[in-house]
């Protein structure tokens, strides 16, 4: 239904495959580096086309697909109260951070969406992005993409660039539903760099529960 949806306007990689003994998909390979793998200069560079991708990604009104508007805020969900035990110097931002997040879902034109996007997700070769891992795609917000990519991009004028381009194709986002999806984008991050003890990950927790969501403008 994905594939259909976005016929001749988006690359994307999906299984076609799937293993039960090794309870894996397969898929095609792209021989292309992740939005993860670039330096600052190619970086910028692909910021341009990935936000071109998602404008023309987010134009598909993603009928008939499964409704995953609620998605972002179960994952905060699950990741607050566990990251209150586990830095509790933190639980007033967190529960403040998801408190602010769990209204999202209460406004904002659903469009088709990745559902888990990440700089790794977005390969990037030349002038084309091509989207993968798309096994929580469906139906949601725009705004909740933008900031699960954004929140891990850790060049700020990347993510500057990002929501500019994108907000000049795809038109304004909305302040108020920007700033709590990016609540719940936040938390979930956090929740990776417990989960997979990332150097220096207490203090990495702590700075993302304590900064602001960038401007949009």
């Amino acid at each position: 239904s994905i594939v259909r949806s976005v016929a001749g306007t988006v690359r994307l990689v999906v299984a076609d495959t799937f293993v039960d003994s090794l309870d894996a998909t397969v898929a095609a390979a792209v021989s292309a580096p992740s939005l993860d793998r670039l330096d600052s200069e190619d970086l910028l560079a692909a910021v341009r086309e990935v936000a071109a991708t998602l404008a023309r990604l987010h134009s598909h009104l993603g009928e008939d697909l499964v409704d995953q508007s609620d998605l972002p805020k179960r994952r905060a969900s699950r990741a607050a109260p566990w990251l209150s035990r586990i830095v509790p110097e933190a639980a007033t931002l967190f529960a403040a951070r998801l408190h602010h997040g769990e209204e999202a879902s209460a406004r904002g034109e659903t469009v088709l969406v990745h559902g888990d996007l990440k700089p790794e997700h977005l390969l990037v070769d030349g002038g084309a992005s091509t989207l993968i891992d798309l096994d929580s795609s469906g139906s949601g917000r725009a705004s909740s993409d933008l900031a699960a990519l954004v929140v891990r991009l850790e060049d700020s004028a990347a993510a500057a660039l990002l929501l500019d381009e994108y907000q000049s194709r795809a038109g304004p986002l909305d302040e108020w539903t920007w700033s709590r999806d990016w609540a719940l984008a936040s938390l979930k991050f956090a929740l990776y760099h417990a989960q997979h003890q990332t150097q220096g990950w207490r203090d990495a927790v702590v700075r993302i529960a304590e900064a602001d969501p960038p401007p949009l403008s």
